[in-house]
């Protein structure tokens, strides 16, 4: 995907979030998807810089930069 396909994702989940916290969803869930969406929000942008898309989901790696570039 790139980089604004990413963003694009991300944003889907942020409503989807809004709409089970609007109608009481559970809390588990949408925190679960903001997850997602802050992932998603951060390999656009890293895409954006030039980084080589990995298959890798842990929050600290991609926000230290410890992914290769």
């Amino acid at each position: 995907m790139k980089r604004n396909e990413w963003f694009t994702k991300a944003d889907e989940d942020i409503r989807a979030a809004e709409l089970l916290l609007a109608h009481d969803g559970p809390l588990g869930i949408v925190a679960f998807l903001i997850q997602q969406a802050v992932e998603k929000y951060l390999k656009g942008y890293l895409l954006s810089t030039g980084w080589s898309l990995e298959q890798i989901h842990d929050l600290e790696t991609l926000i230290g930069g410890n992914c290769s570039a």
